[in-house]
């Protein structure tokens, strides 16, 4: 390996850490029990039962369309 071989790798690195410490530290704190993201109150998964109970999400996730037969525009292409 040449001289530069540290100096391509140490970038590599620097580059991996900025595209993945941000979503690492989400993963943590999205778990926080607290609503403010500087306090740390204690672990809960509140927030992904907030998320599965979100009507919308869920309708996005099981890609069906709403079943009590109103548009709410987010279906417009199936509307014709």
């Amino acid at each position: 390996m040449n001289g530069r071989g540290w100096f391509r790798n140490g970038m590599l690195a620097l580059g991996l850490a900025f595209l993945y410490v941000p979503i690492l530290s989400m993963i943590v704190f999205s778990f926080n029990n607290s609503r403010l993201v500087t306090v740390w109150t204690g672990f809960s998964t509140r927030w992904y039962g907030e998320l599965l109970n979100d009507r919308q999400i869920t309708l996005s996730l099981s890609n069906q369309r709403p079943r009590d037969g109103r548009s709410d525009g987010n279906h417009a292409l199936l509307d014709i």
